[in-house]
């Protein structure tokens, strides 16, 4: 699948083995929508790196849809944290700042074979769960 079949407003980068997926409003409104969507933008985008890249990335659909899921919903946590600080001007406090950081890592997907990225196996372990994180996340995945 080409880059231009991504939902609308994704903002994705390839690079060499890997790819960078920015977690934002409009890969957010995608993954809610029904059908478990986590998977088919994990095809899409190893569709669109194979087409663009000429190789193909060297990761299951379920890794990438399984930690697609995980660092969404932990940034859309993280991003809560962060507000509720600011709401409540504890901006110094070590509890702010911690998810302030935790909301930086989770702002940009990185998602690489396991020669580029040193947490691939983790995804890699975690997939055989994909299903389980549907089933918790119900239309949300």
């Amino acid at each position: 699948m080409e880059r231009s079949k991504l939902p609308e407003g994704t903002e994705l980068f390839y690079t060499e083995k890997a790819v960078h997926l920015t977690t934002n409003d409009a890969m957010m409104r995608y993954l809610r929508q029904k059908g478990n969507g986590s998977l088919p933008l994990s095809r899409a985008i190893l569709d669109g790196y194979a087409a663009e890249c000429g190789v193909p990335l060297h990761i299951t659909e379920r890794s990438m849809a399984t930690e697609l899921l995980i660092h969404a919903y932990l940034d859309g946590i993280f991003e809560r944290w962060v507000r509720a600080g600011e709401a409540h001007g504890h901006q110094d406090g070590k509890f702010y700042k911690t998810a302030k950081r935790l909301k930086n890592a989770t702002a940009v997907i990185d998602m690489g074979e396991r020669s580029v990225d040193t947490n691939r196996w983790v995804f890699d372990l975690l997939a055989p769960g994909y299903g389980i994180l549907c089933v918790l996340l119900g239309s949300r995945a």
